[in-house]
């Protein structure tokens, strides 16, 4: 299932600029996830910390986005990455946003 949501996010990412309230709803949904589905870790981790629930195909599809210069999302994939900031080191490294 989480697989099958993982794709729709990303193809509607994907999508040119004739689908731009799809994307818009795509970045929302991702939005959600990060405010509903992060979890504090445990108190011997410093403050700041928390796992954010996405996976590496979507957090890939964002940094597309971001790196797009002419894309009119540009801005809010950037914001959405500043919010994922609290991912894993190791995460962000291995879908190549750093």
């Amino acid at each position: 299932m989480e697989q099958d949501l993982d794709w729709y996010l990303v193809r509607s990412l994907s999508r040119d600029n004739k689908h731009l309230a799809e994307k818009e709803q795509a970045f929302l949904l991702i939005r959600a996830f990060i405010d509903v589905g992060s979890e504090r870790r445990p108190p011997n981790v410093p403050a700041g910390c928390a796992t954010v629930p996405l996976r590496e195909p979507v957090v890939r599809a964002v940094v597309a986005i971001a790196e797009h210069e002419e894309d009119p999302f540009r801005s809010m994939a950037l914001e959405l990455l500043t919010e994922i900031r609290k991912c894993p080191l190791g995460f962000l490294t291995k879908s190549y946003s750093l």
